[in-house]
């Protein structure tokens, strides 16, 4: 005869094949429905049964379009100090700013 430890750890092990299996058929259909999403066409525009409609996206007034400079502004970084002379500026607050 089983103990009644036995009986429970059996239980649990039913239990967690079950929600195991659950977490698998759960991923499975998230799959399918994403698949399905994508597959219609769904890319800023909106689908409306066998017709797409595109939306109308444009570049905002924000957006600007320069020729960066050949050379960088600043070849090479200079620290303001080295160690221990740095780290009393920084606390005394006489660093400067970034």
């Amino acid at each position: 005869m089983k103990s009644n430890q036995q009986v429970r750890r059996g239980r649990v092990k039913v239990f967690a094949a079950v929600m195991g299996g659950s977490a698998v058929v759960a991923m499975g259909a998230l799959n399918v429905a994403l698949y399905e999403e994508q597959a219609s066409g769904a890319s800023g525009g909106v689908a409306t049964g066998a017709t797409f409609i595109q939306g109308s996206m444009t570049m905002g007034q924000t957006a600007t379009t320069t020729t960066p400079p050949a050379a960088p502004e600043t070849s090479v970084a200079v620290a303001a100090g080295q160690g221990a002379a740095l780290r009393r500026q920084v606390r005394s607050g006489a660093a400067e700013e970034w």
